[in-house]
């Protein structure tokens, strides 16, 4: 018998909903189109969420979650629907967002942004996907990755929170490691991974200053970094990346002489908004 967390997350994939939203004294409510849709009038209780959040986690996930207040994990159902969720509190209520994954990777022409496909060619340099959350993000990083390992092949190794989209490759080697499962955190992966004979390493979020700090570090190192950064334009890239780092420190970032292309995503026309590529030295 499916669990009510499948049989949800099943009708919401089919409505073609594009997030799922659980929270105390609220009906489930589906994304669809960017419009906000009230699945019946049956409110959420405390019980029923935490037990659907516990569902959805696994007790070991759920654990976590009691402890931090907050957590990210994937979830697929029996179905084939995988999903993206952050399970946080509310008012002292536990509460849940699922966003839900296409289940097919999209082509750099499916989503419009064919012109960035000379950035697949580079042996080395940082590329970053900005704009808000919803923006398209991580599905425009999916496409390039995607087209370089169709394409071209080479090990590519991923550090994401969560794993989202799967890639496949017939011409080189994918590695995906997911937060929390593979590795305990971004910085010291990082480190690690130029022990594993790598040419292209994807960054789910640059999210922190030591994430930053290291993906700056693998870019110099001849290597081709991909990731995604929540700026408001692709402008404003450096001033995201400078900003993080302590004064004193700030000046030899803006040096540091490796290429570094952001391209910023607009959902809402689904085109590249802006491109401008940076070698700061």
């Amino acid at each position: 018998m499916p669990s009510v967390a499948n049989t949800i997350f099943t009708k919401a994939a089919k409505a073609g909903a594009s997030d799922v939203h659980i929270a105390v004294g609220s009906p489930i409510i589906f994304r669809i189109n960017g419009e906000l849709h009230h699945q019946g009038k049956e409110k959420n209780t405390v019980t029923k969420v935490d037990a659907f959040i516990k569902s959805v986690l696994g007790p070991t996930a759920y654990k976590t979650y009691k402890e931090d207040k907050e957590i990210d994990a994937g979830y697929s159902t029996s179905s084939g629907v995988r999903l993206r969720i952050n399970c946080s509190y509310e008012q002292g209520n536990p509460s849940l967002v699922a966003r839900i994954i296409p289940d097919t990777i999209p082509s750099l022409e499916d989503i419009g942004i064919e012109e960035l496909e000379y950035l697949c060619d580079e042996s080395e340099g940082l590329i970053l996907f900005t704009g808000p959350t919803g923006a398209g993000k991580s599905t425009s990083l999916a496409a390039m990755v995607q087209h370089i390992a169709t394409h071209k092949g080479g090990h590519i190794v991923t550090l994401e929170d969560p794993i989202e989209f799967i890639f496949s490759s017939e011409k080189g080697l994918i590695r995906q490691r997911q937060l929390g499962r593979d590795f305990h955190e971004f910085p010291t992966a990082m480190r690690g991974v130029l022990r594993q004979d790598p040419n292209i390493i994807i960054v789910g979020e640059m999210r922190d200053l030591d994430t930053i700090a290291a993906a700056l570090t693998l870019a110099e190192t001849g290597h081709l970094v991909f990731a995604t950064l929540h700026t408001p334009n692709a402008v404003q890239t450096i001033d995201r990346i400078v900003d993080v780092f302590p004064p004193h420190q700030q000046q030899q970032v803006r040096t540091q002489p490796f290429p570094l292309f952001a391209c910023y995503r607009r959902s809402e026309a689904r085109t590249v908004r802006s491109r401008r590529s940076y070698s700061p030295a």
